[in-house]
C-alpha cells in the first residue's frame, strides 16, 4: 500500500458491483481495500476456504458482516456500498464508526433510509449515486 492510497471498505462485496470494485482496487495501487463486507445471509459465507477467503474474493480479504468487523490495520477513507436498503444503513453505521466518507451506489433506497443518510451527512461526507450498474 502506498502512502497516498485511498483506503476502502466495500459493503456488498459479493455482489456484481461490489466484486468489481474489489477487483479494480486490487489492480490499482491508488486503492487499498481493507475489508470486504456482506450481510450475514450471503451465500458466500457458506463456502469459505481454510484462510477464510470466499469464492467471490477478488481482493483476497476475508469476508465479514457489518456486525463482526473488528478493528482494522488502517483507518478507511471511504465506505463504498453496493448492497440493499438495509445494507446502506449498515454502511452508514460503518462510515460513522470509522469517521469515513460514504459512497452509496445502492438503488431503491426507501424514504426512511434516505433521511438517515441525510442525517449522517451532517457528520461525514455522503454521496448517493444509485443506478451505476
Amino acid at each position: 500500500m502506498s502512502e497516498s492510497s485511498t483506503i476502502i471498505i466495500v459493503n456488498g462485496a459479493t455482489g456484481q458491483m461490489g466484486s468489481r470494485v474489489c477487483a479494480l482496487a486490487r489492480d490499482d495501487s491508488a486503492f487499498n481495500v481493507v475489508a470486504r463486507v456482506a450481510h450475514a445471509g450471503s451465500r458466500a459465507f457458506a463456502q469459505p476456504d481454510a484462510q477464510g477467503a470466499t469464492k467471490h474474493d477478488p481482493c483476497e480479504k476475508p469476508l465479514r458482516t457489518p456486525h463482526d468487523l473488528g478493528s482494522l490495520a488502517h483507518k478507511p477513507d471511504v465506505v463504498i456500498d453496493f448492497s440493499s436498503d438495509a445494507g446502506a444503513l449498515d454502511a452508514l453505521a460503518l462510515a460513522l464508526r470509522f469517521d469515513a466518507a460514504l459512497l452509496v451506489g445502492t438503488t431503491a433506497l426507501t424514504a426512511p433510509t434516505l433521511e438517515k443518510l441525510r442525517a449522517g451527512s451532517k457528520k461525514i461526507s455522503v454521496l448517493i449515486a444509485s443506478n451505476t450498474s
